[in-house]
């Protein structure tokens, strides 16, 4: 009979997995590397997790919940939806959170690419954005899904360019057409 899972020891290899993730993505991830920086062995995280995919969807989800904790512990806005964007947009391109959208993007082109591990969480990952800015800015679903699609292509245009000026333009010409158009 085979001994327990430590949930403690678990936890902290968790930890430990998301910050390797986030400092260096998914592409060539290897569990014996990944074994090697966290001190322990391929055959210990395999016990933990029960196989590489297991391991990553585990760990998306904690990166994914992380994030989360991050944007719900933002001061309330004023309820003003266009201050809410820019208050938004200014956490969602922060140093901070740079690693996770880095992170989610190349999850995006793997499930895109037909890694079918992926398609799920990207999927549920684009749905849980648009469920967010539908709530928070009381939009339509169609709107709530522009928003995010704005967004999600800014934000892919300046971690690619570096060029925060042009795109944060881009971004405030895009605040400033929805007010025109009475769209939030």
């Amino acid at each position: 009979m085979g001994r327990t899972p430590n949930p403690d020891a678990k936890a902290e290899l968790l930890e430990g997995i998301v910050e390797y993730l986030l400092r260096g993505g998914l592409q060539d991830l290897s569990l014996r590397p990944l074994a090697e920086a966290l001190g322990t062995n391929a055959r210990m995280l395999l016990y933990y997790f029960g196989s590489k995919e297991n391991l990553v969807v585990e760990a998306l989800t904690a990166a994914q919940a992380r994030q989360q904790a991050v944007l719900q512990n933002q001061p309330p806005s004023s309820g003003d939806p266009t201050e809410g964007l820019r208050r938004f947009w200014g956490w969602f391109t922060s140093p901070e959170l740079a690693p996770y959208a880095r992170l989610l993007y190349e999850i995006e082109v793997l499930a895109i690419n037909g890694h079918a591990e992926y398609q799920n969480f990207a999927r549920e990952a684009v749905h849980g954005w648009v469920a967010f800015v539908q709530q928070g800015l009381q939009v339509a679903p169609a709107q709530a899904s522009l928003i995010v699609s704005v967004f999600s292509g800014l934000l892919l245009d300046r971690l690619i360019t570096g060029e925060v000026k042009r795109v944060d333009a881009a971004f405030e010409a895009f605040v400033q057409a929805l007010e025109k158009a009475g769209a939030v």
